[in-house]
Order: structure tokens, then C-alpha cells, then sequence
């Protein structure tokens, strides 16, 4: 591992420390929004400098296919930030918008695990199971099924494809660490995000570790460029 890869993990791991567990980020907008946004940099800094490291050479697909999804999720990030007021009042909000970039994202990561590992139906019902899961929270709090509720209902799916694509890699490569792992921080994050959204509102131990979970998920899948 590189000096260069080293530093950008380090410099990651300080802002999105700072990041969760700073309180003035969350009643300053203008300073959430740069702080959320040095985050996201932060991991297409790390991804960068794997991308660097491994030459972007041996595997052009996987290393470009990863990186641009990475880049689709630094823009829902933007979104999401942006927000103002309850998320899905509006049928193109920034929320949604947000949503649109993050399955864009999780379409380009499982597209690349399929064609590098090949296609399971076990995905398929995993990712159906795992959108029942977000349906049931959505019956719970007797929330509509608008198109906001819908669109979630599907990305959540997508997540779920992306978890067991990505526990199918072989356990002997430093895939299976770094992309499955990264998918399981993936999901528990947009659970953890559910259960705010719909449930418990007030719920700062699901915003911080929604944070957690998703932050290291990217770093994750960020690092999968150290071994293509």
C-alpha cells in the first residue's frame, strides 16, 4: 500500500469522524453540505489513489465501471444534502433525485460483479425480501405508496442485488473482503436510513451510524481498485 493510498485513508477516516460527531454540522446547512461534501471527495480520493496504484490497467472495466459509480454516489450525496423540508413531497425533489444517482450508482457496482462473477437467482429473491423488509416500514407508519415510496421500494432491491453479488465472489480473493463487506455496509446504511426516514425521525444513533455503515461501504469498494 502505497504512502499516497495510506494518507488518503487517513485524511478520509478524519472528515467523516468529524463529520458524524459534530453537531454544529446539522444546524448549519451551508456547512453540512461542505463538510458531507469533503466526505465524499474523500472516497474518490482513496479510490484515485488505489486506481493509481494498480495502474487502471489489468482491468479497465472493473476499475472505470467502479469509479464512475463512485462518482454517481458523490452526486446523490450532493442531493441528498441539498434536501429542504420532509423528503418525496415532491415527485422530483432533491431527494429523489438523490435516489435516481445512488441506483444508477448500484446498477454500474452490480453490473461489474455480475460480469466479472456471473448472474445468481439468489440475488433476485434476496433483493425482493430485502424491499418487503422497507414495504412492511412503509405499512407501519401507514405511509401512502406514492411514487417516492415506489422508487425507494426498488433501490432498496438494488442493494440487496449488490449484498449477494457481492458475497459470491470467491472467499479466497481480496474481493470477497472488500466488496462483499463493503455490500453488507451498504445495506445495513439504507436500513439504518429507512428506519429514520420512517419510523424514528429523531433517531441520532441511526443517522450516525447510517453515516458509518455507508462511508466505510464506499472506502470498501473503493479499495476493490488495489486488486483488479
Amino acid at each position: 500500500m502505497s504512502l499516497l493510498l495510506k494518507l488518503s485513508l487517513v485524511i478520509y477516516a478524519v472528515l467523516v469522524t468529524i463529520y458524524c460527531f459534530q453537531k454544529k454540522f446539522r444546524s448549519q446547512r451551508w456547512l453540512r453540505i461542505f463538510s458531507k461534501m469533503l466526505c465524499s471527495v474523500g472516497f474518490l480520493l482513496v479510490a484515485a489513489a488505489c486506481g493509481l496504484e494498480s495502474g487502471f490497467r489489468k482491468e479497465p472495466l472493473w476499475s472505470w465501471g467502479v469509479f464512475a459509480a463512485l462518482a454517481f454516489s458523490a452526486l446523490g450525496d450532493l442531493f441528498l444534502v441539498l434536501q429542504k423540508g420532509e423528503a418525496g413531497k415532491k415527485k422530483f425533489d432533491s431527494f429523489t433525485l438523490g435516489g435516481i444517482s445512488f441506483f444508477s450508482a448500484h446498477v454500474l457496482f452490480s453490473a461489474v460483479f455480475v460480469y466479472y462473477r456471473g448472474f445468481h437467482w439468489g440475488t433476485v429473491i434476496a433483493a425482493l425480501g430485502l424491499a418487503g423488509i422497507q414495504l412492511g416500514m412503509l405499512a407501519r407508519v401507514k405511509r401512502r405508496l406514492d411514487w417516492f415510496s415506489i422508487f425507494s421500494l426498488i433501490y432498496l432491491a438494488a442493494h440487496g442485488f449488490l449484498f449477494f453479488t457481492g458475497i459470491t465472489l470467491e472467499a479466497s480473493s481480496p474481493y470477497f473482503l472488500c466488496a462483499a463487506v463493503g455490500a453488507v455496509l451498504f445495506l445495513i446504511s439504507d436500513l439504518l436510513l429507512c428506519y429514520k426516514l420512517f419510523l424514528n425521525g429523531k433517531a441520532e444513533w441511526a443517522e450516525i451510524g447510517n453515516t458509518i455503515a455507508y462511508f466505510g461501504g464506499q472506502a470498501l469498494f473503493a479499495l476493490t481498485l488495489l486488486y483488479v
